[in-house]
């Protein structure tokens, strides 16, 4: 029985909470409108590609470490953010896939929402994620830290992407 406490124990991370959004992104990328499209998307910078693939990376797998549980109302605040973040997110690609030619879609703020909208679940998973798995020293702000990296990087992409879009429109 202990040794069942002990693997659940280790399978309750908040990598779960990344577990919808991961899906979402594969079975949803290919509907978006073509500049999210790789020949489009990828055409950035190679130091500021490595700089925003290592810091995904560092944000997806640092979230394996934390121990997911609510007990605590800074943890339940999470969840409720980590909700709304969720259904924010999943908003600015509808929008993008459903009405690309809108002038939310097209414009700077909208075309880079599904970069920047992330800070708010990933904040979420911070403060739900208030221990780590293991019995070392840490603190949420530490989480939220990679994820303002994470999300400020993300958004100069999208940014420079949608600046290729204006050159292309003139």
């Amino acid at each position: 029985m202990e040794a069942n406490a002990q693997v659940l124990h280790y399978l309750s991370s908040c990598f779960l909470l990344l577990v919808p959004l991961l899906l979402w992104n594969v079975f949803l990328w290919s509907r978006l409108p073509p500049a999210f499209q790789k020949d489009i998307w990828d055409d950035i910078p190679k130091p500021l590609s490595f700089v925003e693939s290592g810091v995904r990376i560092v944000v997806f797998l640092f979230s394996l470490l934390l121990f997911l549980e609510i007990r605590t109302i800074l943890q339940v605040v999470g969840l409720v953010i980590y909700g709304i973040g969720v259904l924010v997110y999943f908003a600015s690609w509808i929008l993008q896939i459903r009405q690309p030619e809108s002038r939310w879609s097209r414009g700077l703020l909208g075309f880079c929402a599904p970069a920047y909208t992330p800070i708010v679940w990933l904040v979420g998973i911070a403060l739900i994620g208030q221990s780590m798995l293991f019995d070392v020293w840490y603190e949420y702000w530490i989480y939220i830290l990679l994820s303002v990296v994470f999300v400020g990087v993300h958004t100069l992409h999208s940014v420079l992407v949608y600046g290729k879009g204006i050159e292309k429109r003139r």
